[in-house]
């Protein structure tokens, strides 16, 4: 009977007969009715493997089990993930690695109950589901991760070749990559033998490892720390190199030797080495068996800091002492001369400026004896009693020889120091003798007149 209807009436009548169906209660409440009980709306409109496996009909199962490199036991319980062939092993985000699997002949023995058992690292077992999280996401969906996943994140793209996965790590490594985290990126890298990211994390911390807090390199291992202080591209001014390397053996005391201790404190890069650090190094070398003495050496080098640091302090009795035992009135006098050079010297105003004649008195108006006005020296960077007690700790025959080297270097500053104020007072003597000699000339002039 509806065929045989003209077309606008057979629309007509559909029209009337959903209208009708639609406003029947009975019709209402069977459109919001469930069809079956058994279906469950939560699976929604994105396939996931975090869905209950069977209601996602999930058809393969990947076993992950933490394992240490070192012991190769495992460090905690595996875990399951229930996946889908259709989302791993095909589409843009496949794995190859799985779709190989997938595709080869049933023979294999991960047909037999459709699961793969994998042993990882437990960091890079800790992001497996981030790149499960990836290849199940659409293709604009960005990479969302933070600097001490990506290479474990890397190590898995590469492995199980999701391609698309490494190339997106790479972009987020090559942003990331500062001082801060360079030495997050040595470290891991160095755990999943992965050599590119190893030289690049090594290049941005050579290049400013001033700028590097020296905790994390000093927790390096001792072949990347070797690795880093011998880089061609390293920037590091001298001392805090030093400082650096001395922290560095503090920390790793126990797998220090001395043939990693002379590859790291070379001549070459660490010509000169920082006063806080030089008695703790030379204690160091002693401890290691370290017996070379030529010049250049570390000994020597350290040896000559300390005696750098000390001479200061054994310059200031020294010069009293000579000065005390100069000896009769002349040695008063040649006293008080030194002391009018030195606070001349102290003065802003250059000798030149100044007349012979303005030679102040030895007493004050008030009567007072004039106090020398020679300003004390900068306080030391060390603390004096660190210094004595790491002295205390050294063997007798390096005490012996420091306090040497110290001694003779205060000898020779006190020397030079001498030597120019000889010179000087000699200058001030031949001025004054001129001028009186002028003024004595002129009296005469004017006296014939």
């Amino acid at each position: 009977e509806v065929s045989n209807m003209p077309p606008q009436t057979r629309n007509t009548s559909e029209k009337t007969s959903t209208t009708t169906t639609s406003n029947n209660p009975n019709s209402i409440e069977l459109e919001h009715q469930p069809n079956s009980s058994n279906d469950d709306d939560s699976i929604g409109d994105q396939l996931s493997w975090r869905l209950d496996p069977k209601v996602s009909f999930s058809d393969w199962t990947i076993i992950v089990t933490p394992v240490d490199a070192d012991t190769n036991k495992k460090t905690s319980s595996s875990v399951e993930y229930h996946v889908h062939r259709s989302m791993i092993a095909v589409g843009p985000r496949r794995s190859k690695y799985f779709s190989s699997i997938m595709r080869s002949p049933s023979a294999l023995s991960e047909h037999i109950d459709s699961t793969s058992k994998i042993s990882l690292d437990p960091n890079a077992a800790d992001v497996f589901p981030i790149m499960l999280d990836y290849m199940y996401s659409a293709h604009n969906v960005p990479l969302d991760i933070i600097t001490p996943q990506a290479p474990p994140l890397r190590f898995l793209a590469s492995y199980f070749d999701v391609r698309p996965l490494l190339h997106d790590v790479n972009n987020f490594i090559r942003k990331d990559l500062s001082c801060t985290t360079a030495p997050i990126y040595l470290a891991e890298g160095d755990v999943y033998h992965d050599e590119n990211l190893i030289d690049l994390a090594i290049r941005v911390i050579a290049e400013n490892v001033e700028g590097i807090y020296i905790g994390f390199l000093a927790a390096l291992p001792p072949h990347l720390f070797h690795r880093v202080v011998k880089s061609p591209k390293l920037r590091c001014k001298s001392s805090w190199l030093s400082k650096i390397v001395s922290e560095f053996c503090r920390t790793q005391e126990e797998l220090i030797d001395g043939e990693m201790l002379l590859e790291l404190t070379g001549e070459d890069m660490m010509p000169e080495i920082i006063e806080e650090e030089a008695m703790f190094l030379l204690k160091l070398s002693a401890d290691l068996g370290i017996d070379e003495d030529g010049e250049g050496s570390l000994k020597r080098r350290c040896i000559q800091t300390c005696a750098a640091l000390w001479k200061e302090n054994l310059a200031r009795p020294l010069k009293l002492s000579m000065t005390d035992h100069s000896g009769g009135g002349g040695g008063r006098e040649r006293r008080k001369s030194i002391e009018y050079v030195e606070r001349r010297s102290s003065s802003p105003v250059t000798v030149g400026e100044r007349s012979v004649s303005s030679l102040p008195p030895q007493t004050s108006p008030s009567g007072r004896k004039k106090t020398s006005s020679r300003s004390s020296p900068p306080p030391p960077q060390v603390s004096a009693s660190k210094q004595i007690a790491a002295y205390k700790n050294l063997p007798p025959s390096l005490q012996v020889e420091l306090l040497e080297s110290a001694l003779c270097c205060a000898l020779e500053d006190v020397d030079i120091a001498n030597q120019s104020k000889e010179n000087e007072i000699n200058r001030l003597y031949t001025e004054r003798n001129a001028k009186t000699n002028m003024r004595m000339g002129d009296r005469q002039k004017s006296s014939r007149f």
